[in-house]
């Protein structure tokens, strides 16, 4: 079937539709006065976070590792079956600090943790448990160091071995 029907157009289907001249004479008003009518309608709350969005991935040179610990602290299932080790290595860095900038994207933008995280209180009491091991290691070498000064001492009061 051809396009051209033949006779007069006002007597097309298409011309019986009703025309918005209200709509045409608005957007002539915009273009008129563009401060008038925002460029996109979008929420604040959607529109500040969007805004921080793109700070944040313009902030960076590497983009990607943005958007990849954008993706993971969002819990995007996009890399399922890859850990944090994968991705880290992936931009050369460590497990530990992917993990560190996935926490603090997640702390800037008020996400919760997701699936494949540590909950906040499982973070405390390892934290806890690494700290007490820690000064546990601390108090273990300053006895053994006591204990080195002591035979020191004990062996400079004997005095030089006789040949």
């Amino acid at each position: 079937m051809s396009a051209y029907q033949g006779g007069d157009p006002a007597n097309y289907p298409q011309a019986s539709i009703g025309f918005d001249y209200d709509a045409v004479e608005e957007r002539m008003a915009a273009r008129a006065n563009p401060q008038a009518v925002p460029i996109i309608d979008i929420p604040i709350g959607i529109g500040n976070t969007l805004y921080k969005f793109i700070a944040f991935l313009i902030d960076s040179t590497d983009y990607l590792l943005k958007l990849d610990v954008a993706i993971a602290a969002i819990g995007v299932p996009i890399y399922q079956g890859s850990s944090y080790t994968e991705l880290a290595s992936k931009h050369t860095i460590t497990k530990q600090a992917f993990d560190k900038h996935v926490l603090k994207f997640q702390k800037d933008f008020q996400l919760p943790v997701t699936r494949s995280q540590k909950s906040p209180q499982a973070r405390l009491s390892y934290r806890n448990t690494q700290l007490a091991r820690q000064e546990r290691l601390k108090q273990k070498k300053q006895e053994q160091e006591e204990r080195t000064k002591q035979t020191w001492q004990r062996s400079s009061r004997k005095g030089p071995k006789a040949q």
